[in-house]
């Protein structure tokens, strides 16, 4: 589940033409306000449910982010910073004890690093009848070069 997710917002960072991005008030390259990117998953294998279910419950810790709040079935992060968020990421037993994981987090990282892209996130997921888990991400705020910590 984590690879998808990254996997998922690498490609988004690398496709969007930063020249072609909206400039916002803060005078960060960003895509148009109101559009956000909507992406599915369905975790059928227990080991990306436990990795998923994980993922949710360090978040908080793991991100770095303006503004996070999680509830039953909804993760919502204002203000993430990638670049940061990734460093902790590749530090957390999660990863440390996946090789293949951190390979591909280190890769992923490698590719996005020069973008200082920031984002907002929402995560909504369900359990479905059969023990998978369904998620919904939304992934809006797209900015570039956003290098600052938040405050």
């Amino acid at each position: 589940m984590i690879r998808r997710f990254l996997y998922v917002l690498a490609a988004v960072l690398l496709a969007l033409p930063v020249c072609a991005a909206a400039q916002s008030n803060d005078d960060t390259p960003t895509i148009r306000p109101g559009k956000s990117m909507h992406y599915t998953d369905t975790l059928n294998r227990a080991k990306e449910r436990e990795q998923f279910l994980e993922a949710i419950r360090l978040a908080p810790s793991t991100f770095v982010y303006e503004d996070i709040k999680i509830g039953d079935g909804t993760a919502t992060i204002k203000g993430m910073r990638l670049n940061s968020s990734m460093d902790n990421t590749l530090e957390t037993a999660i990863v440390k004890a996946d090789p293949r994981l951190e390979k591909k987090f280190r890769r992923i990282n490698g590719w996005t690093r020069a973008l200082g892209a920031a984002c907002d996130l929402k995560v909504d997921w369900r359990y479905l009848s059969n023990g998978a888990i369904y998620v919904e991400y939304d992934i809006s705020r797209i900015r570039f070069f956003v290098y600052s910590n938040p405050k």
